[in-house]
Parts: C-alpha cells; structure tokens; sequence
C-alpha cells in the first residue's frame, strides 16, 4: 500500500534572521523606555508575535499530531516546573512544611476555564505563547478541508477584529473585554485581543 507522501520545508535562512531581529523586538516590547522613545521603540517591535505564529504557520507542513504532542508536553513539563518552583518558594519564605506549603487556592474553575477558553496559563503569562501556538496547530488540524478562499477571507475578518480591538477600541469606544460569569460566582475574563483566535491564528494561517 501506498503511504501519504509527507510535505515539509527546508529551513529557510533569511527567515531564521528575521527570528533574531523579532527576539530583539520582544525584548524592547517588555523594556519600559520612557516617554516618546518608548512609545517608538514597542510600536516598531509589535511585529515580532505575529511574525513567530507566521513561522511557525510557515513550517506547517506534515507532523501536526506529533507537533501538537511536543507542545502539549512542554506546556504541561513548564507548568509543573513553575508549580514546584513557587512551591518550594513558599517553603522558604513561610518557614512551614511542605504540605502546608501547598496553596490549592489558585486551581479553581476560574482558572480552568481561563486556561481551556482564553488560553491563559496557570502560572506564568509568558507561557501564553506556547498554548496559543498550541490551539493554533489543533485548529489547523480542523481547518486542513476547509476552502483557501474561505479560509483566507476567515484569517483577514480575524485581523481586522484583532486590529480594532487592540488598537482602535478605546478611542471608538468599544469594549474590547470578554467576561464570562461562572456557576461558582468566579468572574473569568480576557481582553478580546488577547485570544489565540484574533492574535495568533489569523498570522499562523498565512505563514
């Protein structure tokens, strides 16, 4: 029997360049330069998030379910490890033993909810890259018999609505916040902006 050929691409150097420019850019995104500067510096480095889903997008060529596994377990391999880091913190800084040590106070439905609808991490918000990037690879699986015509009037409407409501919603006046009231009185919420919809898929799908 015949086997699916496999499709993958070559790296491409010029885009491994453009990676290091963007890593510089997420560096000057999260440096608080003052004053005109700073507004420069973090409008000019806003390409940088888009331009990794792009890559990333880019390389999605055969192998998604064995992608999709990889980043599951590095998702779940970076949560534990900051769970037990801030574990062990508290240790030290309350003097307490290790089983008082263990606060469960921050697993909740909220943050469940969070986790599975907004792609919030559990312990650190710069792993938010990692589950979007995730949902992007599961949504690709989903979107593979799609129409391209469809699927490319679908990514632009998304970076239209991540456009407004990143930077067009205050002065338009448009709530730009999604949040959702649970059974347990929780209030879970995101920016719009923030989904892996609006500012991670539309970029994926077009590299």
């Amino acid at each position: 029997m015949n086997q699916p050929r496999i499709v993958t691409r070559k790296r491409n150097e010029m885009l491994d360049a453009g990676k290091t420019f963007a890593c510089l850019a997420v560096v000057l995104i999260h440096c608080a330069f003052p004053g005109k500067i700073g507004i420069l510096f973090r409008t000019l480095s806003k390409f940088a998030v888009p331009f990794f889903f792009a890559i990333s997008g880019y390389y999605n060529k055969g192998k998604v379910i064995k992608k999709i596994k990889h980043i599951g377990k590095i998702c779940v391999s970076a949560e534990l490890f900051y769970l037990i880091f801030d574990w062990f913190i508290g240790i030290f800084e309350s003097n307490s033993i290790i089983i008082d040590s263990f606060q469960y106070g921050d697993l909740t439905l909220g943050t469940i909810f969070r986790t599975i609808v907004f792609n919030a991490p559990f312990t650190r918000p710069h792993l938010w890259f990692l589950y979007a990037l995730l949902y992007c690879y599961l949504m690709s699986v989903g979107m593979r018999r799609i129409n391209n015509k469809i699927k490319l009037i679908f990514s632009l409407t998304l970076i239209i609505l991540f456009t407004i409501t990143s930077e067009f919603a205050g002065v338009l006046g448009i709530n730009n916040r999604l949040d959702i009231k649970l059974p347990t009185g929780e209030i879970a919420g995101s920016y719009i902006y923030n989904l892996f919809l609006l500012r991670a898929y539309p970029f994926f799908a077009f590299g």
